[in-house]
This record gives C-alpha cells, structure tokens and sequence, in this order.
C-alpha cells in the first residue's frame, strides 16, 4: 500500500465475469464490536486502521475493494493457466 493512496493494488484488466451488480458478503467480524476485542495496540491511530479507513470503512467502498480482491486473484489464475498450458506444449508440463 503506498503511503497516502486510498486506491491501491487495481485489477489490470476489466471485470472477467463478475456482474456489476455482485454482492460480496460482509464479514461477520465487521463490526466495532469486533475491532474493540483486539489486543490493545489495535487503536484508531494505528496505521492498520488507517487503511482500513480508506478501504473499507463503508459498503461502497468495501465492495469496491473486494471486488477488485476477486478480479486480481482471477488475474493471477488466468496467469496460471497460461504458463501451465506453455509448459504442456513444451513438454514440460511433467518435468517442473
């Protein structure tokens, strides 16, 4: 995350399958409650928190965010099976 950057870590690419209208669920633990039961150096001042803020401190944002959590791993897997299906039409695919 770099400092001061509410938007990090985008997708590349646009959204692969997932409807605009998708509902990521919330967390159960997503709740104050849930914040004021860890340990003590878990304040509002600590930069953690900080990031939290500017990521998922609201719905829209926090849909947003994961959203885009969903894209990138998409990304990553896609990446996956481009290298593995090189890797088969080398002959390699056996011998990593």
């Amino acid at each position: 995350a770099a400092e001061g950057k509410t938007r990090n870590s985008l997708p590349k690419t646009p959204p692969l399958s997932m409807s605009p209208n998708a509902h990521t669920p919330t967390p159960a633990t997503n709740t104050l409650e849930s914040f004021k039961r860890l340990p003590y150096f878990f304040t509002d001042r600590n930069e953690g928190r900080t990031r939290w803020r500017w990521r998922y401190d609201t719905e829209e944002k926090r849909q947003h965010m994961m959203k885009n959590y969903y894209r990138m791993a998409t990304e990553v897997d896609t990446a996956c099976g481009v290298i593995l299906k090189e890797l088969e039409r080398q002959g390699g695919l056996d011998n990593t």
